[in-house]
């Protein structure tokens, strides 16, 4: 053991960052309006700390829900991970907005999608409707045409979210690891 467990806890306690760190935000823009493509790019590229500080946004424009499938299963051997879906629900071929996220949280669990269309629709009925209610936190909608403003706010709250959830879950396996080495500790003890 490098440090011991006590000085372990007290890193946990000050809420430092345990077992790792996630040095770049991928960022799925799935849109088939190459205009949107290219302005949502231009938007989040431009944008001031859009992740927090010391994690690179790094922006992953695709034009269908396929693309964006076969896209989130090729970042899987690249550093960082994907965070935070931004998806027009309205897209061609099979599936929808709503059916890509949902298969999306199929490869990374953890993910913030952030729905939008410029349609009239009532958009908030499909998504209570077709997402599933633990899921429901971890989507957004945003309607067309939007702001840059209102864009680059709505993926900062999706990655600072994905962030903080994913800092919790690594927190709580340390935590597990140092009741773990605790319990082998007081077992130790005993046997003297």
């Amino acid at each position: 053991m490098s440090k011991s467990v006590l000085e372990r806890l007290a890193l946990a306690d000050r809420g430092e960052e345990l077992g790792g760190r996630v040095e770049r935000a991928h960022v799925l823009v799935v849109d088939d309006d190459p205009n949107i493509l290219k302005l949502v790019e231009a938007y989040l590229s431009g944008a001031a700390a859009v992740a927090p500080a010391g994690i690179e946004t790094k922006v992953h424009p695709v034009a269908s829900g396929e693309d964006a499938v076969a896209t989130a299963k090729g970042l899987k051997g690249q550093p960082g991970r994907l965070t935070c879906a931004l998806l027009d629900i309205v897209l061609p071929g099979g599936a929808d907005g709503i059916d890509t996220c949902l298969a999306l949280w199929e490869a990374e669990p953890s993910l913030q999608c952030v729905l939008m269309t410029g349609n009239g629709v009532r958009v908030e009925d499909q998504i209570e409707k077709r997402v599933p209610a633990p899921l429901l936190p971890k989507c957004d909608y945003m309607p067309k045409p939007f702001s840059r403003f209102a864009l680059t706010q709505r993926v900062r709250r999706a990655v600072h979210a994905w962030h903080a959830g994913w800092l919790e879950e690594v927190r709580r396996g340390e935590n597990i690891k140092l009741v773990l080495e605790l319990g082998a500790l007081v077992d130790q003890g005993g046997e003297d």
